[in-house]
Order: structure tokens, then sequence, then C-alpha cells
């Protein structure tokens, strides 16, 4: 037997890793139905290993909701992002899914009018910048965001890049997720006032551009014909949006994922490829590699 002290040492050491923040997290996510992975490893081409915290899935309307979390959590860093206002037409492409649509591009035009209440269009600001409040190892604290927006976007390489994109038919819709345990901080200018606003939010967007490191000419499609990769890439937009938000806010965002989708008639969510059952799914087509 161990003695209390050193139980209490190792109570304390796990509570200040990351790891019992995940793990409620993904407690939440089952409570609500979804299906949970943790600590999901993949390769960033040519050989960089990575770990995405969360990744989890939900059918809903017969489709695929997938959710890619990366989660952070502090007590004495608080996280500040400096905001604009959006001065751009919306992006049908800043939501994800497969297959890509690559006869009918016009479709992704439609998304941000279709789907105007989903949080993701319907924010109307973007970080522009962040950093992190401490007191101490500032620059170690804005390094820890950094890590938590990338890893999410980087997770793209687990089963979306390349070859996922266009070979299975059934359609899947991605979000990517960094989740904090912590205090959220927004600072912008106010012309009308002349004065910088700071306020605490829970909820915000980073948006960025990550160009894929897979170099192929083309890939497989679900019907058997390859298609030039860079075609496929063009549609589906190496332009990312990270959702950032506070732990508070999670649950209220998780319903509204799912009220959104489950009240889409069927003319809108089948434009996000067919349902999410067994007759769809994909059959390899022998003898035919998925990427060449």
């Amino acid at each position: 037997m161990h003695g209390e002290d050193l139980t209490a040492k190792i109570e304390k050491f796990i509570l200040s890793t990351g790891y019992p923040f995940e793990q409620r997290v993904a407690h939440l996510l089952r409570e609500h139905g979804w299906v949970v992975f943790s600590s999901v490893e993949y390769i960033v081409p040519p050989d960089q290993q990575r770990e995405l915290d969360i990744l989890c899935y939900k059918i809903i309307n017969r489709r695929r909701i997938e959710l890619r979390i990366s989660c952070k959590q502090s007590s004495d860093k608080h996280w500040i992002f400096f905001t604009e206002k959006n001065r751009y037409l919306k992006s049908g492409s800043a939501l994800k899914f497969t297959p890509v649509q690559i006869e009918n591009y016009t479709t992704y035009r439609t998304l941000p009018e279709k789907l105007k209440s989903l949080l993701l269009y319907q924010y109307d600001r973007h970080v522009t910048n962040f950093t992190a409040f401490s007191e101490k190892k500032q620059h170690e604290a804005r390094l820890v965001i950094k890590d938590g927006l990338l890893s999410v976007i980087n997770s793209v390489y687990h089963r979306i890049f390349p070859a996922e994109l266009i070979y299975d038919e059934r359609g899947t819709i991605y979000f990517f997720i960094t989740l904090f345990n912590g205090l959220m901080f927004e600072s912008y200018y106010d012309p009308e006032s002349d004065n910088n606003i700071v306020q605490d939010i829970e909820y915000t967007q980073w948006k960025t551009e990550y160009k894929s490191n897979s170099h192929f000419e083309e890939i497989l499609k679900y019907d058997g014909t390859y298609v030039p990769y860079h075609e496929v890439l063009r549609n589906f937009s190496e332009r990312f949006t990270v959702e950032v938000m506070k732990w508070s806010f999670f649950e209220r965002y998780l319903n509204h994922i799912e009220t959104i989708f489950t009240e889409l008639e069927e003319e809108t969510i089948s434009i996000f490829g067919k349902p999410y059952e067994k007759e769809f799914f994909p059959n390899r087509i022998i003898g035919k590699p998925l990427t060449r």
C-alpha cells in the first residue's frame, strides 16, 4: 500500500494536467449521444506524428456530424483575442464536408443563406491576433493558444486528406473546435467612442489558410473515376475556421448544432452527400489505389 501523501501528490499532479478536463468533455459528449474517441493519433506528411484530443461524431438527420476538439485549460493564463467585424461575404466553404462537391460549385454559394442560423455563419467577427495575460511566461502561454488552434486543423490528415475527400459518398460535416476551460476576453477598437473595448466572451472564430502537404496528382472518387487533386482542394478550400469557445458555452453549442441539422429539410441536408447508412458504404474498387 502506498501512503496517502503519495496519493495526494499524484492527484495534485493529475489536476495540473489537461487530462481530467478532456475526460469531462468526453463524458458530456457521451451524455448527449456522441460517439467519442480520445487521444486520436495521426501522421502529418511526411512523418510528423500528432495527436487530437477528442474526435467524436453523431448521426443527425441521417448525416454524420463530426467534431474535432482540442482541449485547453488554465486558471492563471487568460486568453485574449483581438477581433474585427467581418468585412467580406461569408464563404460557403467555411463549412467543411465530404464528399466534396466537384461538378456543382454553386452548391457552396447557397450554404451561408440556407444555414444562416448556424453560428459558424451567423457570428460576425473574426480573430486577427491573440495573446495570453499571465504574470509569468507570457510567450509560452501564447504558444499554448496557437497549439490549440493548429492542432484541430492539422487533424485533417486523419481520414480527410487526401483520399477521403471524395471516396465516400455518405455525408460527413466537420467542425473544428478549440475548447478552453478558463477566462476568455475580446479586445477591439471602437471608432465611435475612439476607445479600445475589452470584454468577456464565450465564443469567437479564428480563420486561417492551411496548405495540404500531400503531393498526389489524382484521387479516387466513389464512382471509380479519378479526379485531379487540385480540383478537389479548390472546392474544399484551404481556408479553415476554428471555433473557439469556453467550456461553460460548450453544452449550448452542442444543442445548437443538433437543432440546426435536425431541422434541415431533405433538399438542404442532401447537399452534404448520401445518408450515413449501410447501403451507401463505399466499396473498394479492386486494383485501384485511392491516390496516384
